[in-house]
């Protein structure tokens, strides 16, 4: 395999495994889920790694409306 057609190949892996997260429908800190089957791939790891990694930026960047949604929660159960 020529260095071009790695680099087409990892390109393609790489394609397949964001439409694989983007399929999910849950995941864990172990694997993807896709209803009631779970990600039991060699890649596995890999594809969580990605979704925390996104996990982590979307908390980073959505702060102030978390902390907002806990003290309507905190409203809303004591009927306020």
């Amino acid at each position: 395999m020529t260095l071009k057609e790695k680099h087409e190949q990892e390109i393609k892996d790489y394609l397949t495994m964001a439409e694989s997260i983007e399929t999910a429908t849950d995941y864990n800190d172990n694997h993807l889920k896709w209803g009631s089957s779970c990600d039991s791939s060699d890649k596995a790891q890999f594809r969580v790694a990605w979704v925390k990694k996104a996990e982590k930026e979307f908390l980073k960047k959505h702060k102030k409306q978390i902390l907002k949604n806990a003290a309507e929660m905190i409203r809303t159960y004591i009927g306020h």
